[in-house]
């Protein structure tokens, strides 16, 4: 491989041109050279944003591209395994967005096909590097929580029923899955557990839009060995919006309240100038902090956000040999862990 490593970009809907593209593009080492897509208007928009691309309406024409490194996949969640094998088939180093696959089984086919291709394999965990988990990690680093206790996470709204494949259990939609993709990641980065299979789950499904056959709303509750407890809440059926991190320590407690400002920003060339530059840390009002020392709110270091760190990773690897950050045994076992949830989903009435 060059000094470059070319990029074959798969989907161009939200995921491909405001989460990948953009990052690709500002990414040193990468370079977006391929965009598939079968719809005419992403095509021409892909276009218009990389004059220099080739466009493919063919997943395989992409993949027979010989001046492809690397295949970006961006595309509903029920075609990652199909296209993740068939990538790793045709000799290229793969990225597919969370979630990684349905079920662990489907993920870990994905693991062993990386394996015997010998090709880098790794799921687009951004969310790593959200300014109030990175933040989080830091207070405990430097003794503000003192022993965390519980970790409770809300991600809850007004989402009447809608068409789109995210609205349709056949194409694996449902909010819970989407988030929990990163929720049970972090939850796992952050306990500092390595398997599933120690974690206890239990967790509550609700269905109120008859309409359509993916959940409104599920809470779930991990137990890891240490003790801490882990509690996610995703909704679409609360009316009135609710973002929201809580932390608890046994000497102060956390809250974080509304989205990472990365979300806010994704759309714009201002979100990548400011990835992890202070523009991109959580806003101090909208952080509480609860302490026996008055001193902690000063303590606290607001860390910054830096979703462009997992880009920075895959060019390191591939060019320079680096470590790879974001494995895909971890988001096996995050699934894992996702599937015991899913043991209790009664599924729709």
């Amino acid at each position: 491989m060059s000094d470059v490593v070319r990029v074959g970009l798969a989907g161009y809907g939200l995921a491909g041109r405001f989460f990948h593209a953009p990052f690709i593009r500002r990414c040193d080492g990468l370079s977006v050279e391929a965009v598939f897509t079968r719809s005419p208007n992403r095509q021409a928009q892909a276009l218009a944003d990389f004059s220099d691309a080739r466009i493919y309406s063919s997943y395989e024409d992409l993949l027979a591209d010989p001046e492809v490194d690397l295949v970006v996949i961006a595309t509903p969640h029920d075609v990652h395994e199909s296209m993740v094998l068939a990538s790793l088939a045709a000799g290229k180093h793969t990225i597919t967005d969370k979630i990684m696959a349905p079920d662990a089984a489907a993920a870990q086919r994905m693991v062993e096909a990386a394996r015997r291709a010998d090709r880098l394999l790794s799921v687009y965990q951004n969310r790593r590097w959200d300014s109030e988990f990175l933040t989080t990690k830091r207070a405990v680093e430097d003794g503000i929580l003192g022993e965390v206790w519980a970790v409770e996470v809300y991600i809850g709204g007004y989402r009447g029923p809608a068409e789109g494949w995210r609205w349709e259990r056949r194409h694996v939609g449902g909010r819970f899955r989407d988030w929990g993709a990163h929720i049970f990641d972090q939850a796992l980065q952050f306990s500092g557990a390595e398997s599933a299979d120690d974690v206890e789950v239990w967790a509550d499904w609700q269905y109120r839009y008859p309409e359509v056959d993916v959940e409104s709303e599920v809470v779930a509750h991990l137990r890891f060995p240490s003790g801490l407890r882990y509690t996610i809440h995703i909704s679409v059926q609360q009316r009135v919006e609710r973002w929201e991190r809580r932390v608890v320590g046994s000497e102060a407690m956390l809250v974080f309240h509304g989205l990472d400002p990365q979300e806010g920003l994704v759309r714009s060339e201002e979100m990548l100038i400011a990835a992890g530059t202070d523009a991109a840390c959580f806003a101090r009002e909208n952080i509480e902090i609860a302490a026996d020392d008055p001193h902690a709110p000063e303590k606290l270091t607001v860390v910054p956000g830096d979703w462009m760190a997992y880009w920075r990773n895959i060019a390191d690897v591939l060019l320079r040999d680096a470590e790879l950050i974001v494995k895909p045994e971890q988001a096996v076992e995050a699934i894992r862990l996702i599937d015991r949830a899913a043991a209790f989903d009664p599924g729709p009435p």
